[in-house]
């Protein structure tokens, strides 16, 4: 053997050598960071970046209202960006696109202040930096505004090094006494979540574009977002599926593009998938869709869901305390190829399953379809309250899947719930699973370093101003539909100050509370039998933040609707509780809790298990509190190799039924048009 190959020997023993060494002190697989096992540093920055699509262009200045929700100070940066209206990605400089820049020093914990934005169209990114890091935080910006540096250098070299804490973030804007709302979308990057799926924001339904509608697209990155606009059929029997057109779009860096897409008189599937040719950060990508209608105007963010794999769709609110209600879901089949089954689940507001209707027509890739609540659910029972005495107006939420015989796991979903009732018109995107849940460790409220994911709810209102604004809110599980019973609320002023906490209540799979009913009875020990205490109600004319979260099992992901509606009295017995117009709605966001550093290590409580087969049981009991299945239920059809046996039900066909509020009259991405509604479509 030549030198050369004893020299090409000794270098193959050497590197098997330290790769053994290697092996035996510090394994390879743990420095790859795997999913779950992500450093402190990235987790802390969820929530410290968020975007939202659209503002302003109503022709009035909005506002964003922004808690910290950090227990230290945080310094707030927004940023107001014009659209280059370029459809190229070459778009130039930010900072000519930059209309305002607003920011607000030492923003204390868990307090709220309000900035103002320009009123001019734009899409808004806000940023949070450590204050005590960061003397000024517009000085700190100043760079990008001048354009001496890009706004991707500023993100990579002072934000990424000086993060704040994190942000809930509610930007409204004003359309005549309608209220149009937006909640701050925040996310890690896809590739930290170990994904290789290509990702998917959805809206569920575009007819054609009236005047009056805003569709856009924002890319919150650098980087050129290619992305393929899909344009499903809207109600194409399974046997005719063709492949959804697909319009090519190429967003640039920290660019937003406006869309119109005109589909006829029929919803159509919309769908925004990122392309194959790059895949930038998921958390970069937005989608907003505004709309006006005669009895008032919406606003929709679509959460991001995933083209391969998905989770259930949580509609907390589909029926609830208002008049004249005529509730519509849009439901998208985000696939890019499999055809999926709809299985739609029905609770009322006492728990019980008031229907589960499996749709006898399967839905094409890209395809969506609209069904009439009312119709499918028939009469609503009458909620009962607490202890069984006072009856409530009919309450249903919903639970939407999808499954194919294609496909291992249920089939990704986009949907919308659009209720109209005398008291105005309100519309919510669908909530499901977000991809951050996976590396967010479930915990007992202790201080050991771990975060939870919690529900935030920001602008929250009990008798606020002249009109006397309360919130209702409407909280549903995430997850499996019954492992949590108990959901624990404390409310925050905007001065950060602790005015209510503890309020609990009961979620099977569903909890509702108007603010005007926020009471505290005495101290609940851990969940079990109530210890005699003062009552506690939340003041007039508090304004503030509600935090959520799951009280007997750690880590229970929540999603939260908040309608904001006038008083309409003090609910009793004889006057039960309607919400009065006009009203507007909000949604929750999910975001990192860490124990307050500066309280002492709380008393660790009881790790609760789910009972098998059921929710976990109730305060005081040894029997599981599982909702009774109702009239016309079944079993959903479950993911497998096959196509499930089990018998479906025929699509209704009966008018809605016109109830009186005693006697049991009977939620992104869509719009409406004026076509009479059946039970699906």
């Amino acid at each position: 053997m030549n030198r050369r190959g004893w020299t090409g020997v000794l270098l193959l023993f050497v590197t098997a050598l330290l790769g053994g060494l290697v092996d035996h002190t510090t394994p390879v697989r743990a420095q790859r960071n795997p999913p779950g096992g992500l450093d402190e540093a990235t987790l802390r920055s969820y929530g410290t970046r968020h975007v939202l699509p659209l503002a302003g262009g109503t022709g009035k200045p909005g506002f964003l209202r922004v808690t910290n929700v950090g227990w230290t100070a945080t310094h707030v940066i927004a940023v107001e960006l014009a659209p280059s209206g370029s459809p190229r990605c070459d778009v130039g400089t930010e900072s000519t696109r930059i209309k305002a820049v607003t920011c607000h020093k030492s923003l204390g914990r868990w307090a709220t202040v309000e900035l103002a934005l320009s009123g001019q169209d734009s899409s808004v990114m806000l940023f949070s930096l450590d204050a005590a890091q960061v003397p000024d935080p517009c000085g700190a910006f100043q760079a990008v505004r001048s354009g001496q540096t890009t706004l991707a250098a500023w993100e990579r070299e002072t934000h990424a090094a000086k993060r704040g804490e994190p942000m809930a973030v509610l930007l409204v804007d004003q359309q005549g006494t309608q209220r149009l709302t937006l909640v701050g979308q925040t996310g890690l990057p896809s590739n930290v979540l170990g994904q290789r799926m290509e990702a998917v924001r959805g809206l569920a339904a575009v007819p054609s574009a009236p005047q009056g509608q805003r569709l856009r697209v924002f890319n919150g990155g650098a980087n050129c977002n290619p992305v393929a606009l899909r344009q499903g059929s809207a109600n194409a029997k399974a046997a005719d599926c063709r492949p959804a057109q697909a319009q090519n779009l190429d967003v640039g860096g920290y660019d937003a593009r406006d869309l119109r897409p005109s589909l006829g008189d029929q919803p159509g599937g919309l769908t925004l998938s990122r392309s194959a040719r790059d895949k930038p950060p998921a958390a970069d990508l937005a989608v907003g869709l505004e709309m006006s209608e005669a009895k008032g105007g919406y606003r929709l963010a679509a959460p991001i869901s995933q083209a391969a794999t998905g989770a259930p769709l949580a509609f907390p609110l589909a029926v609830g305390p208002m008049t004249e209600q005529a509730s519509e879901l849009f439901i998208t089949n985000l696939h890019i190829t499999a055809t999926v089954k709809i299985a739609v689940t029905m609770y009322d507001g006492n728990g019980a399953v008031q229907r589960l209707y499996n749709d006898p027509e399967a839905l094409c890739a890209g395809a969506t379809r609209r069904y009439d609540i009312q119709a499918l659910a028939g009469t609503i029972p009458l909620t009962t309250g607490r202890g069984g005495g006072q009856q409530r107006p009919p309450y249903l939420s919903l639970r939407a899947e999808a499954t194919s015989a294609e496909l291992p796991d249920f089939g990704p979903l986009a949907g919308t719930m659009i209720i109209r009732a005398a008291e105005g018109i309100i519309a919510y995107a669908g909530m499901t699973l977000p991809a951050e849940g996976q590396v967010f460790r479930p915990r007992i409220d202790k201080v050991d370093g771990n975060s939870a994911l919690v529900a935030v709810v920001p602008d929250v209102k009990k008798n606020w101003g002249p009109d006397r604004v309360s919130t209702y809110l409407s909280i549903m599980n995430l997850q499996a539909p019954h492992p949590e019973n108990i959901v624990t609320i404390d409310f925050y002023d905007e001065a950060g100050n602790l005015v209510l906490n503890g309020v609990e209540r009961a979620i099977n799979p569903v909890a509702f509370l108007d603010t005007q009913e926020a009471i505290k009875r005495g101290v609940n020990n851990g969940g079990a039998t109530p210890t005699p205490g003062a009552v506690e109600t939340l003041p007039d004319g508090f304004r503030g933040t509600a935090l959520i979260r799951g009280q007997r099992i750690p880590g229970t992901l929540l999603g939260v609707v908040a309608v904001e509606h006038r008083t309409n009295g003090v609910p009793s017995p004889r006057t039960p509780l309607m919400l009065a117009g006009p009203l507007s709605i909000s949604g929750s966001v999910l975001l990192p809790s860490w124990a307050d550093p500066s309280l002492p290590t709380p008393t660790a409580r009881p790790r609760v298990t789910a009972t098998p087969g059921g929710m976990t049981p109730g305060p005081g009991t040894g029997t599981p509190s599982r909702p009774t299945p109702g009239a016309g239920t079944g079993t959903p059809i479950r993911p497998g190799p096959t196509t499930s046996a089990t018998a479906v039900e025929p699509t209704p066909t009966a008018p809605v039924p016109t109830q009186t509020p005693a006697g049991g009259r009977v939620l992104l991405p869509a719009l409406l048009t004026g076509s009479t509604l059946s039970g699906g479509q």
